[in-house]
């Protein structure tokens, strides 16, 4: 991840060859952004960095969120599961 978000001062640089071209530029890289740091942050090397049970089930509903923000026209959440609107 470091390789990734540390491109100063534009980190877009490192991210934007990640993303899917077939979204082309249909995604908000505020939150490709921040996925990344929550990945980032779940993945760190010594346990006592990573975000605790609450902060991580915070994370994954913000998470949730952003997802379904991205496709907000074709989907909704629907008793825990994805559904075609």
């Amino acid at each position: 991840f470091d390789e990734v978000l540390g491109h100063e001062p534009d980190p877009s640089d490192g991210l934007k060859p990640l993303v899917d071209p077939r979204l082309g530029d249909n995604y908000s890289f505020d939150s490709i952004y921040k996925m990344t740091q929550i990945a980032k942050a779940c993945t760190m090397n010594d346990p006592q960095l990573r975000p605790n049970d609450g902060t991580w089930l915070w994370l994954v509903g913000w998470l949730v969120y952003a997802i379904c923000w991205l496709v907000r026209s074709s989907c909704e959440l629907n008793h825990g599961t994805w559904a075609k609107a």
